[in-house]
Formats: C-alpha cells, structure tokens, sequence
C-alpha cells in the first residue's frame, strides 16, 4: 500500500488538519493480556536441538506431537485426563530418524519426514503406518526437512532445495513438484484457502508462490 493510499480524504479533515474521528484518547481501547509463563510444561528427553528441523505439531484435534530420540510423544489434550503417549511404543518409528512432522487438517493423521528422505503416514487413532512415500531422487533421497498439509496433499521441503507435492490417497503419490530453492526448506506453509503456498530455506531467503494442484 503507498503512502497516498494512507493518506485520509481532505473532506474529513478539521480546520487544523486533524481527523473528524474522535481523538485517540476518547476511544476505548481493548488490550489483551498475554500471559508471561506458560500454562503447561511437557517434559521431552531426548529432544533434538535442531533450527532446521519441524519436530512439533499442533493438531485441529488439540493434540500435540513431539519428535524425542526414539520416537514421537502425542499429548492429547482434548482428553479428560490430557494423555501423553509414545507412538513408537508399538510401532517401528524409532528406525524413521525422523526430521520433520505434521498433523493433517482434520488432524487424524499425522506425515513424519525421515533423514532417509521417507514420508510415513499414521493414522493417530489406531497407530497404524498406512502410508509410506519415498520422494527423494536419490536411492536414499533427500532429508525431509518440512511438511505442510492441503486436504489431501501433503507438499514436503527437501534439504535439495526441492519442494514435492504428493496426494496420499494415489498409488502414484507425487502429483507435482518444482526446485524451490538452492539450499534446504527449512519451513513451509499452505494457507487456510489451500491457494498459496509459502517456503524458507537455510539461506533465510522465503519463496511465495501458487501451485496448480488439484484439491478434491
């Protein structure tokens, strides 16, 4: 927005050049108050100490999961007694090395990004891996380092600078993809109305571009 576009019409200014509105000390101001100390603490061994990792999520669900050494805790704090769990209590995920996780929109289902350059897909209410994908070009692949849910698109940051967009619900899963940047992405982001898609990488420099995939 310019200047002139903030600039208020001459009509509705006063005879010294003040607003017509009421001065600021006449209104009401509602200030909201933020809290200095956190409300909860979850203690977390083993937590990677990592920037370029995305190790929490926050479902729609009001669950919240953590990559800890071994494994992924899930505090489920829309339960009447706010249950922690462990995910890999049984199952296999202490072999993922994982490096990056997020809760779907409906937040039933939660991508875990692997070192490896493998996506697993769990459902969270019966544990189960339903899904595995494996992006990278190499037989390895790339790290994952960053997911991001649009209905049933999952799009992950490769620490290739490569940004995939894969539909879980196809047997071929990748759907698209571009080289998004030169350095790994670190951070990545779709918003609400699924139209846009936002990136950052290692070198700090964010990417926001729209993506033609199809949403159903």
């Amino acid at each position: 927005m310019s200047r002139e576009d903030e600039m208020p019409d001459s009509s509705s200014l006063g005879p010294t050049g003040q607003t017509g509105t009421s001065p600021p000390s006449a209104q009401t101001v509602t200030r909201r108050a933020i809290p200095t100390n956190p409300f909860a603490t979850i203690d977390v061994p083993g937590m990677r100490d990592d920037f370029y990792s995305q190790l929490i999520s926050w479902s729609s669900q009001d669950m919240i999961a953590v990559s800890h050494l071994g494994g992924i805790m899930l505090w489920d704090r829309g339960s009447p007694d706010r249950e922690v769990s462990y995910l890999h209590e049984t199952t296999r995920i202490q072999d993922l090395s994982v490096n990056s996780i997020e809760f779907s929109n409906g937040g039933g289902i939660l991508a875990i990004g692997s070192w490896s350059g493998r996506i697993s897909i769990w459902d969270i209410e019966t544990r189960i891996e339903v899904r595995e994908i494996a992006p990278g070009r190499s037989s390895l692949g790339s790290q994952i380092q960053s997911l991001s849910w649009n209905q049933s698109i999952l799009s992950s940051g490769g620490d290739d600078g490569e940004i995939s967009h894969f539909d879980v619900r196809c047997g071929r899963a990748k759907v698209g993809g571009f080289q998004g940047h030169t350095e790994g992405v670190c951070g990545l982001k779709w918003r609400d109305d699924g139209k846009l898609l936002v990136s950052g990488c290692n070198g700090g420099s964010p990417s926001l571009g729209a993506q033609e995939i199809p949403v159903y």
